[in-house]
């Protein structure tokens, strides 16, 4: 077996060159956007949750009025599910998955949380609203459905997968004819 030729020793060099450094980008892009996501969901999750916050605060006790407004806060958004608990009673469910998502969130300690709950991952808040209607515990519980950006996710890596051994694969290519030419 002979010698590997310098033009393509150093092909393979550029190659590498080429995939490591679209590697890095790929990292750094999946990093970024799931990031991005993450805080989106955290500004919007505490944005409900203030709005949540400040009907119940706004309102004496819990009455039919006061879940009409929750609901006006809640309903034009996509993918959300919330409970108003008052004293370890449920007072208001919005979405049927708030009662199934409910005892997998209370069981959470931070005021963020995540949760996969039959096939969906939620991403979620709970908030304390402390001395409401007479002094009793309430707690607002939020969640938001992610599950269409995990399959988001799962297409763009295989779309930078296929790209990485394609990028491969020319930029040896290349790099034997550019070597030659020179």
């Amino acid at each position: 077996m002979g010698k590997v030729s310098l033009t393509s020793r150093m092909a393979i060099v550029f190659m590498l060159v080429v995939t490591v450094v679209l590697t890095a980008a790929a990292i750094s892009f999946n990093y970024f956007c799931r990031l991005h996501f993450e805080r989106k969901d955290a500004q919007v999750l505490n944005e409900k949750a203030e709005a949540v916050e400040r009907t119940l605060r706004s309102s004496p006790a819990f009455e039919q009025r006061t879940a009409s407004r929750i609901d006006a806060v809640i309903e034009h958004s996509f993918g959300f599910a919330t409970a108003v608990v008052v004293d370890g009673r449920t007072v208001y469910s919005h979405h049927n998955l708030s009662e199934s998502l409910l005892p997998l969130a209370k069981g959470i300690q931070d005021e963020r949380w995540t949760v996969d709950y039959g096939g969906h991952q939620y991403s979620g808040i709970t908030r304390k609203v402390n001395q409401w209607v007479g002094g009793q515990d309430t707690v607002v519980y939020l969640a938001l459905d992610v599950t269409h950006r995990i399959h988001f996710f799962e297409m763009i890596q295989q779309w930078f997968a296929y790209t990485l051994v394609v990028s491969a694969l020319l930029s040896g290519a290349l790099g034997v004819i550019l070597i030659k030419k020179a």
